[in-house]
């Protein structure tokens, strides 16, 4: 009656080997699950009494890419953005202080603050537009891995190995 996911290897084969059962909103993907799905309160009313509802999607594709900043396991860390896309903007552990976001650092020490999300018709337009909104993100020592955008998509073509077409 919650969120529940799972993170898989699949070999050449076609097994599946599930690696982590997420009981929870994983991370990565969650912080593009919420502008990619509209109806989120039926989602999670309905959930909760055991009825699920299929979500309805804003776009065929979207890209995410996690924000990381070393210096932030055990700092606070500003964040600035241009106010158009706080939507794609997900920052964890968010406080504002006098109009400005923070990422507040925990007991466990990860640099991983955050996310930005995208959408798009195709996946390169989805790709293209997080690039553009992660360049705009700003703070100390904060990085984005885009490459990993360019790992996914050759990921997306070895899946027609497995005859699956996205």
């Amino acid at each position: 009656r919650g969120f529940f996911s799972t993170e898989a290897r699949i070999t050449k084969d076609g097994t599946a080997y599930v690696i982590d059962p997420c009981c929870r909103l994983p991370s990565p993907p969650s912080q593009l699950y919420w502008i990619m799905i509209s109806n989120w309160a039926d989602i999670l009313w309905e959930g909760a009494a055991g009825t699920v509802v299929d979500p309805k999607l804003e776009a065929k594709w979207g890209a995410e890419l996690i924000l990381t900043s070393d210096w932030a396991t055990t700092n606070w860390q500003p964040i600035a953005f241009p106010d158009d896309v706080r939507d794609n903007v997900r920052i964890t552990n968010l406080t504002m202080i006098e109009g400005k976001y923070y990422f507040v650092p925990q007991d466990i020490e990860m640099p991983e603050i955050g996310g930005v999300a995208a959408l798009g018709d195709t996946m390169e337009e989805a790709i293209k537009a997080v690039r553009e909104i992660a360049e705009e993100v700003e703070g100390y020592c904060i990085e984005t891995n885009a490459g990993a955008l360019d790992a996914a998509k050759d990921q997306v073509e070895k899946l027609k190995e497995f005859g699956i077409e996205l």
